[in-house]
């Protein structure tokens, strides 16, 4: 796909694709600037004292004792066969007009070159410990919406007064209970918090837990976010403006809960009224699932779609339609597609596909890149890219529909 456009506009539907082009280089240019000050300052010495130093001197007075190390040693080899009159005369001015300046340079260089910043090339080697290792805050209230001890949901609420819209977040994990939990989705839940933005971050029964799979993890999901009806008042939401945001399998569960008011009323899934969304935020989440068992050896260590689903596409094709995004559009609602070019678990191309399929039915899509980014980094308000993911989501909480 590299070097062309893999979609096109019409009328009904628009794919933008964007890329990260943030960089960070000031620290980068700083650390260049000291490590070419030390090679002209040590090609002078015969002491080879900055030759020594791994990295820039951390105290000034290691500074100021190299710089005149290098002043005397620099001195020494060039003055050594001069008169002691030109000799002096020589030392005055090389001080003055030329190791003097050099040597300040250098640890103004130095100084400035504490560490590099984070960047979103430094980023992409997350995996999923250092990923579920994020720092998050307890949320405000843990509310059950079902009576399985796992149907359960935490609740962020923003001190301001008046309506909140909501964020329903839903934790991805390859819809494993030993994989992940609602824990992976809290630091988003406390960065939209501080936005002003109210989150129902979602638990539901995975595999093997009882009644998970088909068709209890796809109830789950849905029963959680039509469950907002039922707490709105008391917790003051803004039951008009909610949206869906998921990760991975996760984002699989957000894009289908948009989708399941297209569901055959004789589906064991189909509910006559769900909860209106303004939009979904699908953060690397496979949109067709029969595609995705081509992935799921190396993303999710073995077969799990045909668990999820109770057999394959040609055993229980009616479900691989029900569960999968992709054979529900159009969904009728904007959604935004985030995935990190170098993601390895749920490739780029997987995304593109959905996209393209959305798009051709109709659906606003919008297919956001991270360049240098991984599956995990795309999930992390730590990440140089969240500032992206977070405007996704305010544009969908300000849309109209």
């Amino acid at each position: 796909m590299a070097g062309k456009r893999p979609f096109q506009k019409n009328q009904a539907t628009s794919i933008r694709l964007r890329q990260n082009a943030a960089r960070s280089t000031v620290g980068q240019k700083s650390l260049v600037t000291c490590i070419w000050w030390r090679s002209c300052l040590s090609s002078l010495s015969d002491s080879g004292a900055m030759r020594k130093q791994k990295a820039c001197p951390g105290r000034r007075s290691t500074k100021l004792s190299i710089a005149r190390q290098i002043i005397h040693s620099s001195r020494s080899r060039f003055t050594a066969r001069l008169d002691s009159g030109v000799r002096r005369r020589l030392e005055i001015r090389m001080f003055r007009q030329f190791l003097y300046p050099l040597a300040a340079a250098t640890l103004v260089a130095c100084a400035s070159t504490h560490k590099i910043p984070a960047s979103p090339t430094v980023a992409a080697s997350m995996g999923p410990a250092e990923f579920q290792a994020l720092p998050s805050k307890p949320a405000d209230y843990r509310v059950a919406y079902g009576k399985d001890p796992n149907q359960f949901a935490d609740l962020r609420v923003p001190s301001a007064a008046g309506q909140h819209p909501v964020v329903v977040l839903i934790h991805g994990g390859c819809w494993k209970a030993d994989y992940a939990s609602l824990r992976d989705m809290a630091p988003i839940a406390d960065a939209l918090k501080a936005e002003g933005i109210a989150t129902w971050n979602v638990e539901y029964r995975r595999l093997p837990q009882p009644g998970s799979g088909w068709p209890g993890t796809f109830q789950d999901v849905g029963m959680a976010v039509d469950h907002l009806r039922t707490i709105a008042r008391q917790y003051r939401l803004d039951l008009d403006r909610v949206v869906l945001l998921g990760h991975s399998s996760g984002g699989q569960l957000a894009t289908w809960v948009a989708a399941r008011k297209r569901l055959p009323q004789g589906s064991p899934l189909y509910v006559a009224d769900p909860l209106r969304i303004r939009g979904v935020v699908n953060l690397a989440g496979p949109g067709d699932l029969e595609t995705e068992i081509a992935l799921e050896i190396g993303a999710c260590q073995g077969h799990v779609v045909e668990e999820l689903l109770g057999g394959s596409p040609a055993a229980v094709p009616e479900r691989y339609k029900q569960a999968s995004p992709s054979n529900l559009l159009p969904l009728g609602v904007p959604q935004v597609l985030v995935w990190g070019e170098r993601d390895k678990l749920v490739p780029l191309w997987s995304g593109a596909r959905y996209a393209k399929a959305a798009a051709e039915a109709g659906d606003s899509i919008d297919f956001v890149t991270a360049p240098s980014l991984g599956h995990f980094e795309i999930a992390s308000p730590f990440s140089p890219f969240w500032p992206k993911v977070r405007n996704a989501v305010q544009s969908l909480l300000r849309s109209s529909q």
